[in-house]
């Protein structure tokens, strides 16, 4: 486990290391091992799992991950789901991104959640889960609009860049709760009012396929 989690050693070279040494093990029992493991960590995973979802914060992501499936032609793509607030993360793996999975999973939360604009979450957002997109995303889109409307998508990523900035100096004077707050609504919200009167008068200009049509809608889709 040491190696495998720790050390980031992927399996065949486990084993390819032990057989070296003169101990012969086949990879399903260290499959087996992993599954074990795994086990026995149930109880501490499922702890976390209750923070989470007691907590009136959270974020979360997917990333896919190709997986072997016996009967199957080739290899599966399922997705690796991550949960996480200030005090406990939560990895789940998830078959499939259908939206009735990741309901059930955050039926009892009651709280924000920050994650990116999917349709598979309109679901859990409502009375009690506010949602809280993440910029990061739409940071991404105005850069990749730079190769088309170069000087328009520089001027709206700088209202990003700038929002940014002032978590930033909020983190380094250590700023949490009602000052965080106070904070974003004298500095941030600002800018982000500025942004919203730039995106108004700039997308009519833009055709709907352009990258940087894009990029000015995608704050609404979240």
């Amino acid at each position: 486990m040491h190696q495998k989690f720790s050390l980031l050693v992927p399996l065949d070279r486990v084993r390819r290391d032990l057989k070296e040494r003169g101990i012969v093990m086949a990879t399903s029992t260290l499959v087996s091992y992993v599954e074990r493991a795994a086990d026995l960590l149930a109880a501490i995973d499922g702890y976390h799992w209750k923070q989470l979802l007691a907590g009136r914060w959270m974020a979360t992501d997917a990333t896919g991950l190709k997986v072997l499936v016996k009967g199957l032609p080739e290899a599966h793509n399922g997705y690796l789901e991550q949960f996480h607030n200030h005090d406990a993360v939560v990895f789940q793996y998830a078959a499939t991104k259908h939206a009735e999975g990741i309901e059930s999973k955050l039926a009892g939360f009651r709280g924000t959640l920050t994650a990116d604009a999917e349709h598979r979450l309109n679901g859990v957002y409502g009375e009690h889960v506010l949602e809280a997109g993440c910029n990061a995303h739409a940071r991404r889109r105005f850069r990749d609009a730079e190769a088309t409307q170069l000087a328009l998508a520089l001027e709206g990523g700088k209202f990003i860049g700038a929002m940014y900035g002032v978590e930033e100096d909020a983190r380094k004077e250590g700023l949490t709760g009602k000052a965080l707050l106070a904070r974003r609504r004298e500095r941030a919200g600002p800018i982000a009012k500025e942004f919203d009167e730039w995106r108004a008068a700039t997308l009519p200009g833009l055709l709907p396929s352009e990258p940087l049509a894009q990029a000015i809608r995608y704050p609404d889709q979240q």
